[in-house]
């Protein structure tokens, strides 16, 4: 894991991961515990921040 932020309203976990040197982005569901993969996003460096979960 390389950055991480909790989204305002505290319901979901943005995380980014590095794989291979290409950044995945992962978004958390604090109730469930479960973790998906954002799709469709450009290949390149990451970071995350919780205000772009609003």
């Amino acid at each position: 894991m390389r950055s991480f932020d909790l989204s305002r309203d505290g319901k979901q976990l943005a995380y980014t991961t590095n794989e291979k040197g290409i950044s995945g982005l992962y978004l958390l569901d604090a109730a469930t515990g479960k973790s998906r993969r954002a799709e469709n996003l450009p290949v390149g460096v990451m970071f995350a921040r919780g205000c772009l979960l609003d």
